[in-house]
């Protein structure tokens, strides 16, 4: 069993959504780490009906929040500013922070039962998690080499495929990455012809295309939002400028098809 499907297996037996914010991104070095994109987001139906509102910056920050107090050590509980109920539970390895599971995704807090027997999986995945990297570790030297151009490469893509929606930078990159940015950014450019802000927004206005092509509940302040821009006004300029048309002609035009 893999991580993923452990995570599966405690939502179905404890009707619940389980999630894993990962703070240190070479986890998924660890082939039995990796997990679907959904799993590290939020993706209970109230985080869902969120995530699709003006509310998505307020849950960002929320998230880096409870991040921060797990860097404390201990388990926790509460509400998220949305009014949605999660326990959080840290992982630590090598008495670093490389992780953290989240269990909940409700708006009905449970009762202490419920939160006794959702804090013993927290730990239990948590637990398995911690074991994996030490078998991976131990498996292979590769964490004592140095690091070659494919590990940047393959964590910029994947740090980009999970962070989009944020404001996120090649600095924030760097830092994850323990990095320099300048020779993290050179080396982007040299291998994928692109800079880091590039790769940001491809894979941003990819997002933006769905949205506003099929998704026309969403309007175009919520679709910036969704796609890591803060500015709706600088989206749209973003997005004319990839696809030679605002986002409001570009739904006219295939709203006619």
């Amino acid at each position: 069993m893999n991580l993923s499907e452990l995570m599966l297996v405690v939502e179905e037996l404890c009707s619940v959504t389980v999630s894993l914010e990962e703070v240190d991104p070479t986890l998924s070095d660890c082939p039995s780490l990796r997990l679907a994109q959904d799993q590290h987001i939020h993706h209970s139906e109230a985080c869902r009906a969120v995530k699709f509102s003006s509310e998505i910056s307020v849950c960002c920050k929320n998230k880096a929040r409870s991040v921060a107090i797990a860097r404390r050590g201990r388990s926790f509980c509460g509400r998220c500013p949305n009014g949605i109920w999660d326990l959080a539970v840290p992982v630590f390895h090598h008495n670093s922070l490389v992780a953290v599971v989240y269990l909940g995704g409700g708006q009905h807090e449970p009762d202490v039962a419920k939160r006794r027997e959702l804090r013993m999986y927290g730990r239990f995945i948590a637990r398995f998690l911690v074991i994996e990297l030490y078998r991976h570790a131990k498996r292979s030297s590769s964490h004592r080499k140095r690091r070659d151009e494919a590990f940047y490469i393959e964590n910029t893509l994947r740090f980009i495929e999970e962070k989009y929606c944020e404001e996120v930078s090649l600095g924030d990159l760097s830092e994850t990455l323990n990095v320099n940015p300048n020779y993290l950014g050179k080396m982007l450019h040299r291998n994928l012809g692109q800079t880091f802000r590039d790769l940001l927004c491809e894979r941003r206005m990819k997002q933006a295309e769905v949205l506003v092509r099929l998704h026309e509940m969403l309007n175009f302040t919520q679709i910036a939002r969704l796609c890591g821009f803060s500015d709706s006004n600088y989206f749209s300029t973003v997005f004319k400028q990839k696809f030679g048309l605002s986002p409001r002609s570009y739904r006219k035009q295939y709203r006619r098809i």
